[in-house]
């Protein structure tokens, strides 16, 4: 008789236990994906070079990276172009930018300075898009 008691008592708790199993992993199921950034550095500088030779210098208050690899800066950024020889040639300054890496990217805004430092021209807006592989700065999104 006690046979019969203990196989009830332990088919109830096997029961118990994995119908609890099945409430946690509709949890699991509703939690969503993280799709904020993976990386976030403070006042950073990075260089940029092409066989041995620094190409660009980026100064950035605050940048965010993330998984699919945009980054972001936030409070903006400041870039210097050198060129061969390393003398500076250019420099863009903007209050915030969004490189978009699937599209190779950069997107500047607010208060946009693109300054040529070998005849002094200087243009300034409120938006400029940037691709570094093509070298090429435009007004309107290069992906019209």
């Amino acid at each position: 008789m006690k046979k019969p008691l203990l196989y009830t008592i332990l088919l109830m708790t096997v029961a118990t236990l994995f119908s609890n199993c099945g409430s946690k992993i509709d949890e699991l199921q509703e939690i969503q994906e993280y799709t904020g950034p993976i990386i976030e550095m403070g006042e950073s500088t990075t260089y940029y070079s092409d066989s041995a030779v620094v190409k660009m210098k980026m100064d950035a208050p605050r940048q965010l990276e993330f998984a699919n690899g945009d980054r972001e800066f936030p409070e903006g950024l400041f870039l210097e172009f050198f060129d061969k020889q390393g003398n500076p040639t250019s420099t863009l300054r903007a209050d915030y930018c969004y490189y978009t890496r699937k599209e190779d990217l950069y997107k500047a805004t607010g208060n946009v300075i693109v300054k040529n430092l070998q005849n002094n021209d200087r243009l300034d807006t409120e938006e400029l898009f940037w691709n570094e592989k093509k070298k090429r700065f435009s007004l309107r999104s290069l992906l019209e």
